[in-house]
């Protein structure tokens, strides 16, 4: 987590960006409730979402971004939309982040981008996001008390099945990443749970993605 700067949306105007408009068309009496982590500055799968939920009568959204500077750019870009919610934090607590050894254990056994990198750098993203969230006094748990109808799940790279496990039992969870180590087990996870079916998956877009909708709203 690099706080100094903002960075281009990566969910923008492609597949998955139209898929999360669709999706929420397809179930919108089911959606009042809308949670997203890692938000940045709100112009990407923040800007698909507002989209998708703008025809809905009741509704809120909140988008978490634990980036002070990232932060700043989706409180700005949201202040006139009062059902927008923009909170600023760590999805969860320290504790509940990947320890090293499971890192480790990741980027030995499971073949994924992650392994074009050395696992001391990999080691070294890890320290420097938990550095930067306590340098800059950064809330953690942020996501703790949300209840969402609908998760997007794109947050840091050492959290995910942590959020997954948050949010497990919404009508509709959304994972970016999920061939690599932000949601690889979250997907495997919703893969073997019978209460989900999977509406959409692409393994080619990035690092893929997969949007999974609960069986008895289908």
């Amino acid at each position: 987590m690099n706080n100094a700067i903002a960075i281009p949306a990566e969910i923008k105007n492609d597949e998955l960006y139209e898929n999360i408009i669709q999706t929420i068309h397809m179930f919108s009496s089911e959606i009042k409730t809308v949670l997203e982590v890692g938000a940045s500055s709100g112009d990407g799968s923040t800007e698909a979402l507002a989209l998708g939920m703008s025809s809905l009568d009741k509704k809120t959204l909140y988008t978490i971004e634990a980036s002070p500077v990232r932060f700043k750019n989706l409180k700005e870009r949201y202040k006139r939309v009062s059902w927008v919610k923009p909170i600023n934090g760590s999805s969860v607590h320290l504790n509940e982040y990947m320890t090293k050894g499971s890192v480790m254990l990741f980027h030995n056994l499971i073949p994924t981008q992650l392994n074009e990198y050395p696992l001391e750098t990999v080691f070294d993203w890890y320290d420097k996001e938990l550095t930067a969230i306590k340098y800059w006094n950064i809330p953690t748990g942020v996501m703790e008390k949300i209840k969402p109808d609908l998760a997007l799940l794109d947050g840091s790279p050492f959290t995910g099945y942590a959020e997954y496990l948050k949010v497990a039992g919404a009508k509709i969870i959304i994972l970016d990443d999920i061939l690599d180590i932000k949601h690889y087990y979250s997907h495997q996870a919703l893969r073997n749970n019978n209460n989900y079916e999977c509406l959409f998956c692409n393994l080619t877009l990035r690092n893929g993605y997969s949007i999974w909708v609960r069986k008895d709203i289908l």
